[in-house]
């Protein structure tokens, strides 16, 4: 019933990587954990930072509390907490996939990339 979102707090993002959930996920609702530069966060900072430990918080109430069947990690276009090419956010992406599947193996963990024309695509290991 549901899946979890973390992704960047720019509002252009979070309703195409909702519906990019709904619709691929088969799940109803979708929590939403937001930092600025999400993908980054997650691939690069350190377990001991505030945001980490925040950041696992939310997971785990998404996890335990809500059931979540789905954990997406999503980075976008024009990001300004993650200012980068494409290229290098889509390696940000699959490192926070690689480290959010070490934290909760059991759970589905999946990239999102949402490209200038607003639209999510599942990013995959080339």
């Amino acid at each position: 019933m549901f899946g979890t979102a973390v992704l960047c707090m720019d509002g252009r993002a979070h309703e195409t990587t909702v519906n990019f959930v709904k619709d691929n996920f088969n799940v109803k609702y979708v929590d939403i954990i937001t930092e600025a530069g999400a993908d980054v966060i997650v691939a690069k900072f350190s377990d001991n930072e505030p945001v980490i430990k925040g950041l696992k918080t939310k997971l785990e109430i998404s996890i335990h509390k809500h059931h979540s069947k789905v954990i997406t990690i999503a980075g976008h276009a024009d990001c300004a907490g993650n200012p980068i090419d494409e290229e290098n956010h889509r390696k940000d992406i699959l490192a926070a996939v690689d480290r959010i599947k070490s934290w909760y193996p059991e759970i589905l963990v999946i990239g999102v990339w949402v490209g200038n024309d607003w639209k999510a695509v599942k990013v995959e290991a080339s």
